[in-house]
């Protein structure tokens, strides 16, 4: 009996301990983890080599602003502090056909997300203003406006006579986006353009995101402009160049609408004297998505490269026209090109001794 005890005994030890071992190896690499004991490596500072920061893309929001169930215009609102006005709102009419379908006749949502394809241009996040919309938003808040044309209820009697009137959450919606008796849709613009410049200049105390947002501008310049158009009737057509241009004007930092939409660049310094902010800046006026900046590891003041991921050179093709276009704007005389980069899109641009600012810019 005695003997047979024993044997218990031991097997349960064995057990345990091999039960054990997993634990105790966790346990080891977490202490050697949380170990402050030898040498401990610190992340390199802004000057030092190896410095790394990820850029992020200007903020857009898109508001959806909607009238008896209908999207009668989308505003952008877009916080670009960097440049040389606090804020835009780009104006959109519902009018605005895009794929064969105009923005009225679309969701809130799909018509905000559908301006932000065509633009190429993403939306952080999606305001839907009609009735309730506009009442959180505003609260008490009412504005005084000069309405230039006469503005119908449901009934089709008179809501707004023209000259001044007030406007507030409960009739913010027909003031934006019905026309009068008889007009074309487009014709609500300037009263768009009314309001909008009276939300900027004082923004609603509610509690709101977008009044958040509004109040965020603070006492800097803003501007409210209308999308570029071709055609006004019977629809709206979208004058894509022109758009394209205000966007790089207004939008400090794009970023498309889907990875990889706009040309994807990082920017690191072989110096350790670049203006890595200026130059992203700049960079990113010509239409392209910085998404980080940093130091090369090590400075050693060579020349400026553009390297360029094989990823993006599809089989027997040359490179995209605007890897080139960004080789010859950095005075790099070649773009290199990264065999081993299979997975990466992300052109890089290393800032050497012979670059200059003021070419790029």
């Amino acid at each position: 009996m005695q003997p047979r005890r024993f044997f218990i005994v031991f097997v349960a030890a064995e057990l345990l301990l091999a039960m054990s071992i997993p634990f105790l190896a966790i346990q080891g690499y977490h202490t050697l983890l949380e170990s402050r004991a030898g040498r401990f490596v610190q992340e390199p500072t802004r000057a030092e080599p190896g410095w790394r920061a990820f850029v992020d893309p200007t903020p857009v929001i898109g508001i959806a602003e909607v009238d008896r169930g209908r999207v009668t215009g989308v505003a952008l609102l877009i916080h670009h502090l960097e440049v040389r006005s606090a804020a835009t709102v780009v104006l959109v009419p519902g009018s605005l056909e895009l794929d064969g379908a105009m923005l009225a006749d679309r969701p809130p949502a799909d018509a905000v997300a559908a301006v932000g394809a065509t633009l190429r241009l993403s939306v952080d996040r999606t305001e839907v203003m009609d009735d309730d919309g506009w009442q959180t938003l505003l609260g008490d808040q009412r504005y005084p406006l000069d309405s230039p044309d006469p503005v119908p209820d449901e009934a089709g009697d008179l809501l707004f006579a023209v000259g001044q009137v007030s406007v507030g959450g409960d009739n913010a919606a027909p003031f934006l986006g019905r026309p009068a008796a008889g007009a074309v849709p487009i014709s609500v613009r300037p009263r768009r353009h009314l309001f909008w410049n009276a939300l900027l200049e004082t923004p609603p105390a509610t509690s709101s995101a977008l009044a958040g947002d509004l109040r965020a501008v603070g006492n800097a310049a803003v501007q409210v402009v209308d999308l570029p158009l071709t055609q006004l009737e019977p629809v709206a057509l979208i004058d894509g160049p022109a758009a394209e241009s205000l966007i790089r004007d207004v939008v400090a930092y794009p970023a498309g609408s889907v990875p990889g939409e706009r040309l994807q660049v990082r920017v690191l310094d072989r110096t350790g004297a670049a203006d890595l902010e200026g130059i992203a800046a700049a960079v990113a006026a010509q239409g392209m998505e910085v998404i980080e900046i940093g130091n090369a590891m090590p400075f050693d003041g060579g020349d400026t490269q553009v390297i360029a991921p094989v990823g993006l050179v599809a089989a027997g093709e040359p490179l995209p026209d605007q890897v080139r276009d960004l080789s010859r704007s950095v005075g790099s005389s070649d773009v290199i090109v990264d065999n081993d980069a299979t997975d990466d899109l992300v052109v890089t641009v290393v800032i050497g001794r012979n670059f200059d600012l003021a070419n790029l810019s």
